[in-house]
C-alpha cells in the first residue's frame, strides 16, 4: 500500500488511505487489500483543491517575475515601465547591451 492520492485521467481524485468514518463516496475493492482505493471525502478534496491553487499561485508568481526579468520590467515598480536600458534581443532572451 503506498498510502498515497492520485488524479485519474477523467480528473477524479483517489487515495489508498482509509477511509474516514461516515465516508459516503466510491470504493473499489476493501481497504487492505493490494488493489483498493477509494474517492476523497469532501474534506480531503478540499485540501487537495486548496494545495493546487497554491502551487498555481506560486507558479505565476515565478512565471511573472521572470517574464519581467526576461523583458527588463522593473517588478518592484509592478506597473510594467522598463528600465533604463538598451536591450537586445538574442537566443537567451534579451540582456542588456549598455545604459540608455
Amino acid at each position: 500500500m503506498a498510502d498515497t492520492a492520485w488524479e485519474d485521467e477523467d480528473g477524479g481524485w483517489w487515495t489508498d488511505f482509509p477511509p474516514p468514518d461516515n465516508f459516503d463516496g466510491e470504493e473499489e475493492g476493501r481497504w487492505g487489500d493490494d488493489c483498493y482505493k477509494r474517492t476523497l471525502s469532501a474534506a480531503e478534496q478540499a485540501r487537495i483543491d486548496a494545495a493546487i491553487e497554491e502551487d498555481l499561485a506560486e507558479e505565476r508568481a515565478e512565471a511573472e517575475a521572470a517574464r519581467d526579468l526576461y523583458f527588463g520590467f522593473d517588478s518592484a515598480r509592478g506597473d510594467g515601465r522598463r528600465q533604463k536600458r538598451r536591450r537586445r534581443l538574442n537566443r537567451g532572451g534579451i540582456r542588456a547591451i549598455g545604459a540608455a
